[in-house]
């Protein structure tokens, strides 16, 4: 996938229930494969994972690329939020929340 010259803003990836666990990934973008991002702005975006009782993981609000090969040339990443919320007084396994832009790690 290649996206150029674009800009992507505003979007909300959400999940939310009162079951075991609650998933969220890549509110702007949520590729996999081979993925190529030029001169691309992605602003405002929230990727969000919310549950009564028990454990929640979100990342990349801005993006989230599963896979081997991304290139990002030129890229802005500005205010995307990953959030992740339980019930205090219920939650018994955890929050994660990663990569309010884009989560990333280094090649191996």
């Amino acid at each position: 996938m290649v996206m150029r010259d674009c800009v992507v803003r505003g979007n909300l990836v959400a999940n939310s229930g009162d079951d075991m666990f609650t998933l969220s990934r890549g509110g702007g973008l949520h590729a996999s494969g081979t993925v190529r991002l030029v001169r691309c702005e992605f602003r405002e975006n929230v990727a969000s994972a919310m549950n009564d009782d028990s454990f929640n993981d979100s990342a990349g609000g801005g993006a989230w690329i599963g896979g081997a090969d991304a290139v990002l040339e030129e890229c802005l990443f500005i205010d995307n939020i990953a959030r992740s919320i339980s019930d205090p007084g219920m939650s018994w396994g955890g929050n994660n929340a990663y990569g309010g832009a884009w989560p990333a790690r280094r090649p191996s």
